[in-house]
């Protein structure tokens, strides 16, 4: 709270956070302070009990569920990532598809997806791999979950006016990509530099891109 008020003109994005961490004091700061992005990364890993257990995280389904369930009221338009990893050793179909069906219902709007990767000296190491075959997969079905949870977000976007910054990207002849606070990306004119903060009101979809004609300059320092 305090570092928000001291510095008001720098935005702050959280990012990695455990699930118990999305608590009461921190969602409330939100919605004080305007310098904070309407954003969460949460690290969720998976969302079977099983798993979790496993991995040894302080979290279970539920709470993590809360949690999400929690950060969305913030706002219809917020925006919510999640860490997911793959092919945990032991990992089932059974668990797979827990983590599967609960992202399929909540409120994310976007994945990361990692493959497990051992690391020596840990009791995962010593565990048995789930086969790379099925570790493949199961990241193709995750990822393509992620694809539709991302499209779905940002056509909620459409006709509303956010804050975004300009990137140097240039996705499409004459546009630029802009990335809103809500860590989604929107097509603008090139016209507008690099590093500007602007505010945009997404119009649809060009080539599955969101983009936006409508641009001005954000009110915001």
């Amino acid at each position: 709270d305090t570092v928000l008020s001291d510095f008001p003109d720098m935005r702050f994005r959280l990012s990695s956070i455990h699930p118990n961490e999305v608590k009461k004091p921190l969602l409330d700061l939100f919605n004080k302070h305007s310098n904070m992005c309407p954003y969460l990364h949460i690290s969720l890993q998976s969302a079977s009990d099983g798993v979790l257990t496993r991995m040894r995280r302080p979290y279970d389904v539920q709470s993590a569920g809360q949690a999400i369930d929690d950060a969305a009221t913030i706002s219809p338009h917020f925006g919510i990532g999640a860490d997911v990893i793959v092919g945990f050793p032991g990992e089932t179909d059974v668990e797979f598809e827990e983590t599967r069906s609960f992202i399929k219902r909540s409120p994310l709007s976007y994945l990361h997806v990692f493959r497990f990767s051992p690391r020596p000296g840990t009791p995962a190491a010593e565990m048995k791999p789930v086969h790379t075959e099925t570790v493949t997969e199961r990241s193709r079905l995750l990822r393509a979950l992620s694809r539709a949870k991302r499209h779905d977000f940002e056509t909620r976007l459409i006709d509303t006016w956010l804050e975004a910054i300009v990137e140097t990207d240039v996705p499409l002849p004459g546009r630029r990509q802009a990335t809103t606070g809500n860590y989604a990306t929107v097509q603008v004119p090139d016209d507008w530099a690099p590093g500007t903060l602007v505010r945009v009101k997404p119009a649809g979809f060009i080539n599955g891109m969101l983009f936006a004609d409508e641009v001005t300059v954000s009110a915001s320092p």
